[in-house]
């Protein structure tokens, strides 16, 4: 669809460029503006129910803290430099689009987004692995670009494709989200006739190079080294079928 072409004009940052920086960080999002990528993100909500960027439920990866975000203040979590969604949007500022993936099934985490979202001026997008959040959005909010989110999937493709079709005309979906070994299969493949793909995560140029026919995007951990040849993907124009 027309409303989602914006998502195909570059490489997606996935928590941002986080060479130099953590993860998810305002540092690594202005790397990420500098360098003219979308920005890919994560949020959840802290104890105090502020809307913060984070990709884990709980800080032991990053911090070796074995204490969850929910648990937190938004004080508390500002020691590990740790942003709010508000100060993102503040800073990319429509420079670059935003890709805001929703972690936890949480409606007032769902009103806060919505309170963000409308008065933001820039292109964005959300999306989620769990099907009744993207229903919440068609519901709520159809005017945003929504994507689904798939790991691997089962192995009877038969039962996959029938799932994926009713969650697909239930849905709506502007795009679909999928891991890269999955994105050769042929129901993935089917798929791009009505959907962007896009695939998730890339980790190198050799990467890239393997899997580019069969995504209209990626997800990147992007590293000062990549890519090396081209700057942006190739546009493709989707008609999706209603």
């Amino acid at each position: 669809m027309d409303n989602c072409q914006f998502l195909l004009s570059n490489f997606i940052a996935h928590r941002g460029l986080h060479s130099f920086f953590k993860e998810n960080t305002l540092s690594a999002f202005q790397l990420a503006m500098d360098k003219g990528y979308i920005i890919e993100l994560d949020v959840h909500l802290s104890l105090d129910m502020e809307v913060v960027v984070f990709h884990d439920y709980y800080l032991d990866r990053l911090f070796h803290i074995k204490k969850k975000i929910s648990d937190l203040s938004l004080q508390e979590l500002k020691k590990y430099s740790i942003p709010t969604l508000d100060e993102v949007l503040k800073l990319v500022h429509g420079v670059v689009p935003i890709i805001i993936e929703i972690k936890p099934y949480h409606k007032i985490l769902f009103q806060k987004l919505i309170s963000l979202l409308d008065l933001y001026q820039g292109e964005f997008a959300i999306q989620s692995f769990h099907p009744l959040t993207i229903w919440y959005f068609k519901k709520n909010r159809k005017n945003y670009v929504r994507g689904l989110l798939f790991y691997d999937f089962i192995q009877n493709h038969y039962l996959f494709h029938k799932i994926t079709k009713y969650l697909l005309i239930i849905l709506k979906p502007n795009f679909i989200g999928i891991n890269l070994s999955s994105l050769r299969k042929d129901v993935i493949q089917r798929l791009r006739n009505s959907y962007l793909v896009i695939g998730w995560t890339l980790k190198n140029e050799k990467d890239y190079l393997k899997y580019q026919p069969y995504a209209d995007n990626f997800i990147c951990d992007i590293t000062h080294q990549f890519p090396k040849k081209q700057e942006t993907v190739p546009l493709r124009t989707v008609s999706q079928k209603e």
